[in-house]
């Protein structure tokens, strides 16, 4: 019988290499369609997509 730590340890590798797959196939950079044409909406929409990343907090594998 395998222990439950070693079957918890397998899960959570399988889970970071899927992570990092997914991860590595997205694009660089802000999306498509969402570039602004000045530097004074790039900073904004820069201060917005971090306070969003700071109100869902941290990301939590496992």
């Amino acid at each position: 019988m395998i222990p439950y730590e070693d079957i918890q340890a397998e899960v959570r590798r399988r889970r970071r290499e899927r992570w990092a797959s997914i991860v590595a196939a997205e694009p660089p950079g802000r999306p498509v369609g969402r570039r602004p044409r000045d530097p004074e909406q790039e900073a904004l929409l820069t201060r917005l997509d971090r306070a969003r990343l700071d109100r869902r907090g941290p990301v939590r594998i496992g």
